[in-house]
């Protein structure tokens, strides 16, 4: 592609570049980082609404619960601030740096974005087409499925996902009709390709999320720039998002089979858990090196098993054995499904992982991934 039309298509993004959680900013920075190597204007598109910041308020909100459950979220919430705060300063300085975006978001609501103007909207990654919920309701986000920005030469849905799809019939509409609104459509998970297909037919491709766009020596680029202890002992990486107690009680058992020490990352701070097993303040990027150095990981999140690949590490990702899709298509892909724990009682893998072999795997798809972003932007007309 001519690199003077390269240099003059703007391309904007929409994500979920504001969440208070790892895997979300950090994919948000590998498609900027990604997209801005070869469109040097591409920007993220500062969408945030109401519902999205209610989510991740400073203060909760404690109107609707009882008098017992307001004093007891208070007493653990001040308890908790130091450590609250130095989490949040993470996430938000990480915003401020790498996704550059300000302290005031720029379009709190759909209508504001009516006027943008870009040559390419990419959509995605992350969950950005699960229903949202705000006020007791639950809804799709018009803005996610393409019908905002309206002046765009062309719609790119990238990696995008619903999570975990659970369709009613007064869904199918709709989404029959919002998919006609990416002229290029690429999609994270397999299954959910699937559930598209019997919606609406359409030419989708199954991509990698964006972190895989960036390989292991970018990643190790931003890492170095943190300034941050790592222990100098060998651990065992324990990040969950939400409770599961098979997955402690397997990290205890591993830990005490290895020897190894265990740190503890949650998806949210609970402050009543102290010592030095907890790590709560981690920011985006000590969050990688802590999986960078540690010798096993041991994860129910989706980004903390993509990055454990990413990394080359021996890990296990503990799941319930009807949840998280996300995680076993990624694995299915990769041929690791191996790496699915279900039970605490399960024997542990003595053979380690064959990275040759899984980045053997694994580059075709990213090479297939970035074909498909990059023919997809550079297929766009723009004015001469």
């Amino acid at each position: 592609m001519e690199s003077k039309k390269a240099e003059r298509i703007r391309v904007g993004i929409l994500t979920f570049h504001r969440a208070h959680n790892f895997g979300a900013l950090l994919q948000a920075y590998a498609l900027l980082s990604f997209l801005q190597k070869y469109f040097p204007q591409t920007e993220i598109i500062d969408y945030w609404p109401s519902y999205h910041q209610d989510e991740y308020t400073l203060i909760p909100n404690w109107k609707k619960r009882t008098f017992v459950e307001k004093i007891k979220g208070i007493l653990v919430f001040l308890l908790g601030f130091p450590k609250i705060l130095k989490r949040r300063a993470g996430y938000l300085n990480f915003m401020k740096e790498y996704l550059h975006v300000s302290d005031k978001v720029r379009y709190p609501v759909a209508g504001a974005l009516a006027h943008c103007s870009y040559d390419v909207v990419i959509y995605g990654s992350d969950q950005i087409w699960r229903k949202m919920h705000f006020n007791n309701q639950y809804f799709f986000d018009d803005v996610y499925w393409g019908l905002y920005p309206h002046n765009v030469g062309v719609k790119i849905a990238y990696a995008a996902s619903m999570g975990d799809v659970n369709l009613t019939p007064d869904d199918i509409p709709y989404i029959r009709q919002s998919v006609q609104n990416f002229r290029y459509i690429g999609i994270r998970e397999d299954y959910l390709i699937n559930k598209l297909r019997q919606i609406i037919e359409a030419d989708y491709q199954q991509v990698v999320d964006p972190i895989f766009l960036l390989d292991k020596q970018n990643w190790e680029n931003i890492i170095d720039q943190a300034a941050f202890k790592i222990p100098n002992e060998k651990y065992i990486l324990f990040y969950h998002l939400s409770f599961n107690n098979s997955a402690l009680q397997f990290v205890n058992r591993l830990a005490k089979i290895t020897g190894n020490r265990i740190i503890e990352i949650r998806g949210r701070v609970i402050p009543y858990l102290m010592g030095k097993r907890y790590f709560h303040g981690v920011s985006p990027l000590q969050f990688l090196a802590l999986i960078r150095n540690s010798e096993i990981v041991v994860t129910n999140s989706f980004h903390g098993t993509a990055f454990s690949v990413l990394f080359e590490k021996s890990f296990y990702s503990v799941l319930k054995p009807v949840e998280n899709s996300r995680i076993k298509s990624l694995l299915k892909m990769l041929n690791l499904e191996n790496r699915i724990v279900v039970d605490e009682g399960v024997a542990l893998l003595e053979e380690p992982i064959n990275y040759s072999q899984v980045k053997r795997m694994l580059s075709h798809y990213i090479q297939d991934s970035k074909d498909f972003v990059l023919r997809s932007v550079q297929n766009t007309t723009i004015p001469s």
